[in-house]
């Protein structure tokens, strides 16, 4: 970025330590000097290093929060001005790094985009803006979620209770009710059972109140019964509605079986439930709570369970759920209502040798669709397509062609597909 630029003091000296912080990664990293490393590796490293670089230097205070968006502006200007292959990673990384601010900043930033949005004239920082905000604030169509709570021996009562608290907490943030996200919780230690059906709650004050009288029991850490009765647990499911199924594992330790627990986790992947696993303390095995999550990016670890600790988890797991997306087939119908301001997250891998059509019977209302072969959830920012329906059906082929130009980038006045280019929208 020039020295011209038009961030404050404290943006200015933020994108200075961020640069000498990526130098220090990279020439501090076992890459560095190592001649096997490629240069596709070390470019991986250094954009990955991104996130920690820009939190350490003060991203939340100095950049998220600054007074009129003046430092988020400058990197929309400045740096965000492309909208080529690479960029909209950039992009998309910097709006989730804002999910390792503590919720107290989150909160600012929330209150500060209500009052401020509609005075920004650059459509690009309004844009960025507007995406970071969606993104903290939570803004889907419904979830249906169940909480497999551990109740064993080495958890305690005392610490079970703040567990609880934690949990009433986390889900503050979301919309409560039949139409909306749905909530149950499968409680489990020598056995396994559903403390609340999923969807019993029509409120959150009403979820919350079941919540706080869910009992402590002790006993065994039976993982692998918790994880089989999921698959009941969602038995009353909108997946016809295109509402995906969400569960999070929480445990402080190893399972009795390890191998009945892989099994089990398997067979809850093999059915379409997304699971992330949240691990708490020194006893957990890193192992299990990855065959538990649905992927590398769908586990959570925190060291004890001190508020500080489940505070600083409190917002990746909020806004990671949130997102989570519904992953359908070609040629499947869904139908359901989606309110104005919200949105729902699908997936669909991608047929890039035929491309495919989208079709949506709009009743009542305009629907916006946003699409991306390579970005989940995109943003104006980093759509591929776009489609509006301006009040009528929804009929748009996405075409092999869009899928080429999409994931291609022009290296040099010659075209290089990038390596590893998801195939879904």
């Amino acid at each position: 970025m020039a020295k011209d630029t038009v961030s404050d003091l404290k943006g200015q000296t933020w994108i200075r330590n961020v640069r000498r912080c990526l130098m220090r990664a990279i020439v501090e990293s076992n890459f560095y000097n190592s001649t096997n490393t490629t240069c596709d590796q070390l470019k991986k490293f250094a954009f990955d290093s991104h996130p920690k670089c820009y939190v350490d230097n003060g991203f939340c205070t100095d950049i998220l929060i600054s007074p009129n968006f003046q430092n988020i502006d400058c990197l929309a200007s400045e740096v965000f001005i492309w909208t080529d292959f690479l960029n909209k990673f950039a992009i998309q990384q910097l709006i989730t790094t804002s999910q390792l601010c503590t919720s107290t900043i989150a909160t600012q930033f929330l209150t500060a985009v209500r009052t401020y949005i509609t005075k920004i004239t650059n459509v690009v920082t309004r844009a960025l803006i507007q995406a970071i905000f969606d993104f903290l604030n939570c803004d889907t169509a419904g979830l249906d979620m169940i909480l497999v709570l551990d109740s064993s021996g080495s958890i305690g009562s005392t610490n079970f209770v703040r567990l609880r608290n934690f949990i009433i907490n986390m889900l503050s943030i979301f919309t409560i009710g039949p139409d909306k996200t749905r909530v149950g919780v499968i409680r489990y230690s020598s056995s396994a059972s559903i403390v609340i059906p999923l969807g019993s709650s029509g409120s959150y004050p009403e979820l919350s109140s079941h919540i706080s009288s869910i009992s402590y029991t002790g006993g065994g850490t039976y993982t692998d019964e918790a994880l089989t009765l999921l698959t009941s647990a969602f038995a009353t499911t909108r997946i016809d509605e295109g509402v995906p199924r969400v569960a999070i594992v929480f445990t402080d330790g190893v399972s009795h079986s390890p191998s009945l627990t892989l099994a089990a986790s398997r067979a809850v992947h093999n059915a379409g439930i997304y699971t992330y696993s949240f691990g708490i303390g020194s006893g957990i095995n890193s192992d299990e709570l990855n065959y538990i999550a649905t992927g590398p990016d769908y586990v959570f670890y925190i060291d004890s369970f001190s508020s500080t600790d489940f505070q600083t988890a409190l917002l990746p797991l909020r806004t990671t759920t949130c997102i989570t997306q519904t992953l359908l087939s070609v040629g499947r119908t869904i139908e359901g209502t989606v309110e104005r301001g919200l949105f729902r997250l699908i997936k669909f891998f991608f047929p890039q040798h035929l491309g495919m059509t989208i079709k949506i019977n709009v009743d009542i209302g305009n629907v916006i669709v946003r699409g991306s072969f390579t970005v989940p959830n995109p943003t104006e920012l980093t759509q591929d397509f776009v489609v509006t329906s301006d009040g009528s059906d929804i009929d748009y082929f996405v075409s092999s062609q869009l899928f080429e130009s999409s994931t291609t980038v022009n290296n040099d006045s010659q075209q290089r597909r990038k390596r590893q280019a998801p195939n879904n929208t």
